[in-house]
């Protein structure tokens, strides 16, 4: 017996159309959707789109700790208070 599976839009469900899966990920959850590309095209901006050279990712780079390092620099401050 042969089996035939259509993937439509998870946003308008339209039949004709081609679709792409995406995933997107949140702390620790992922959520996937097939898209058509009307549907998929802020994702795609968003994808497309280039990281500033300004420097600005860099700083924000520098922003980034990790729970140890943070509970060390919590520390840190109030043995100095």
């Amino acid at each position: 017996m042969a089996e035939v599976s259509i993937t439509v839009c998870d946003m308008c469900g339209q039949l004709g159309r081609s679709t792409a899966r995406y995933g997107i990920t949140q702390r620790r959850r992922t959520v996937q959707f097939d898209l058509c590309e009307q549907h998929a095209a802020p994702l795609e901006r968003v994808l497309d789109s280039k990281r500033p050279d300004d420097g600005s990712w860099r700083r924000f780079e520098g922003m980034l700790r990790t729970f140890e390092e943070i509970e060390e620099q919590k520390h840190r401050r109030a043995d100095e208070s």
